[in-house]
């Protein structure tokens, strides 16, 4: 479940000193790479940080327990020219005439310079709808067709509040007496009625596109008529966007032409189905749903697994990637969009699952011959995530030994109770009694015993009482979840030190725009042996699908393929922020994979992730003028 950032405070206000990290997550309920980026969130766009972090913890910045401190909590995560930037696409959706941008500057209080930058912003943004800025003069307007405008105040509501599946409600934005829940419920009957089914991201779906028609309409704007929506007569779906329009109608006083309705029933048809999949099995699931769709799964699956040197995935993951495939098909034939409001979350908390999700919707995209959207990608995310997450490779469970003092063999249900509690996070290697315990020949990382005994070089000792409690398991927790965080940090830092070359080390180089600097650091990157001319199609495709920025001022572009000569990390470090996407970045690590590292790819970026995750870490690289000083600096984070 989401938590609101200044939770974070109220946690920290009343504590003396530094707060683990763990224990501040276990606190709020969150994980600790959760708490990682509300503090990023909290930071943000500050001269000096609100909390401040160190490998001791967080803690709340003295200046922040005064008064004016308080009254500074951050209403956004958003910078001040995203929030423009919002303001002025909500200002232009909203009209059908041109507006002049000397009125955008007095109502948003700002230069006609702050607006021209701000513009910039939204033709990024708004390219990837279909749409553009119209322009004579000083008068602007939004420029495309309905469909695309209402794909595009889609995603500025669900990104609003990217923490809810009814992010649209907490915006305020309602139907006549329905409130969030209510019409979820009225939308779920009515399908329900013909005997449709949907998920709670389906029945999101529909009512943000239920609550933009209606504000659509009451303003003065509706859906062409179009021919092709003339298939969806005698659907189910069609039937349940009149039952729904019926009753929108009634309460607003409007005339619903076909066209909405129409519109409205593709939505539906995209986000809900009449069969029950749950009862899918590999058997029948070819009569549920098209051979292509099981096809497209499960090629796009194999070329994860090869790519990301991952265990075979098993039958069932298919099975629903079939089923989600299908209704994303569905969807993206209609022209209608999918929703996701917790994209940011999941691109900024899970940067890998993200990237595997980015490359398992290439290889459908590619199949299929369709885009995907970023919100497509997040729900594919959620699927290879999942699995994941319950599936994890034993490769990474941390090495144990436990020592136990024999007494009728009791030690056994400390033993099992551990071994039960951490099966998927510990592995221990050697059970022994205390008496034949010689510290020189042991080599895991953690050794478990009733009574202190002495440890040869980086092992750690786990003091283990013969009867546990529950807190006996938590510091069991943190001590595992601490060695195999320094585990990580070692083989990264190994690894990084590798890719790392003061060949390619640049400081204070910026470009107009993300897709010139990136062309600029592979020609760099080709013309000295690290790569070859086909890597910078390859990095600019992964661009494509979603930016490589993170909320924290750091990009990370790479190939979605093992091609590069050499491995390397191409390094910039920038003192001035450049946009890159939907961020502004100070930090670009442009990574290059060659074939016979394509398994380390995996942890070099989670590790970079994780460690970068921190924006004061970026911002500290970002400063470095020097190779030398960013490796030491990056070194140090890594194996902190």
């Amino acid at each position: 479940m989401a938590v609101d950032p200044t939770r974070i405070l109220e946690a920290l206000k009343d504590q003396e000193g530094w707060v683990d990290a763990r224990q501040l997550a276990d606190s709020l309920g969150v994980t600790t790479r959760t708490v990682r980026n509300y503090v990023r969130r909290l930071n943000d766009g500050r001269d000096k940080p609100l909390v401040e972090s160190s490998y001791h913890g967080y803690r709340l910045a003295s200046w922040a327990s005064k008064p004016d401190g308080e009254a500074a909590l951050p209403q956004s995560s958003q910078h001040p020219q995203e929030r423009r930037a919002d303001a002025i696409l909500r200002r232009l959706i909203s009209l059908n005439e041109p507006i002049s941008i000397y009125d955008l500057c007095d109502e948003l209080y700002v230069s006609d310079s702050t607006i021209e930058a701000d513009l910039r912003r939204v033709r990024e943004s708004i390219r990837l709808f279909d749409l553009s800025l119209a322009r004579n003069r000083d008068r602007i307007m939004l420029d495309g067709s309905e469909a695309s405008k209402r794909k595009l105040i889609g995603q500025l509501i669900t990104t609003e509040s990217a923490s809810s599946f009814a992010a649209f409600a907490e915006n305020g934005i309602m139907l006549g007496d329905y409130d969030a829940v209510e019409l979820s419920h009225l939308i779920r009957s009515c399908l329900g009625n013909q005997g449709l089914q949907s998920d709670d991201f389906g029945i999101n779906n529909v009512a943000i596109h239920l609550a933009i028609m209606v504000d659509r309409m009451r303003h003065g704007m509706q859906m062409p008529e179009d021919s092709s929506t003339g298939r969806v007569r005698d659907t189910a779906a069609y039937q349940a966007a009149c039952e729904i329009c019926d009753l929108v109608a009634k309460d607003f006083d409007l005339v619903i032409p076909n066209s909405e309705i129409s519109y409205l029933s593709l939505v539906i048809a995209s986000n809900s189905r009449s069969e029950d999949y749950s009862f899918a099995s590999q058997t029948n699931l070819s009569s549920l749903i098209d051979e292509r769709d099981i096809e497209l799964a499960q090629q796009a699956t194999t070329a994860l697994e090869h790519a990301y040197y991952l265990e075979p995935f098993d039958s069932e993951f298919v099975m629903r990637v079939a089923v989600h495939v299908h209704s994303l098909l569905q969807r993206l034939e209609a022209n209608v969009g999918a929703h996701n409001p917790l994209l940011s979350q999941i691109r900024e908390s899970y940067p890998l699952v993200y990237d595997m999700a980015v490359f398992f919707a290439r290889a459908i995209s590619q199949a299929a011959g369709v885009p995907l959207s970023e919100g497509e990608i997040a729900f594919l995310a959620f699927h290879v995530g999942a699995y994941l997450e319950k599936n994890g490779p034993g490769s990474e469970l941390v090495s144990a030994t436990f020592l136990y003092v024999n007494y009728h063999d009791l030690y056994r249900i400390t033993l099992d109770r551990i071994r039960e509690e951490f099966r998927t996070s510990l592995q221990i290697l050697s059970v022994e009694p205390i008496s034949n315990y010689r510290a020189e020949k042991v080599s895991t990382d953690i050794v478990f015993s009733p009574i202190e005994v002495p440890v040869c070089g980086t092992t750690q000792l786990v003091v283990v009482p013969p009867l546990l409690k529950d807190r006996d398991l938590q510091d069991i927790r943190r001590s595992i979840e601490a060695q195999a965080a320094r585990n990580r940090g070692e083989q990264a830092f190994s690894l990084i030190n590798r890719f790392l070359t003061p060949d390619l080390f640049m400081h204070n180089h910026t470009a107009p725009d993300a897709e010139t600097l990136i062309r600029e650091l592979a020609a760099d990157s080709i013309a000295k042996g690290f790569a070859n001319e086909g890597f910078v199609d390859e990095v600019l495709a992964r661009e494509a699908m979603s930016p490589t920025s993170f909320g924290n001022r750091l990009a990370l572009p790479h190939s979605m393929n093992a091609s590069a000569n050499r491995s390397f990390l191409s390094v910039v470090t920038n003192d001035q922020p450049m946009v890159w996407g939907s961020y502004e970045v100070n930090l670009i690590l442009l990574m290059g994979i060659s074939p016979s590292d394509r398994k380390a790819f995996r942890m070099l970026f989670d590790s970079l992730t994780e460690v970068l995750s921190d924006a004061g870490n970026v911002m500290r690289l970002s400063r470095c003028t020097s190779f030398g000083s960013f490796a030491a600096q990056l070194n140090e984070m890594i194996r902190r």
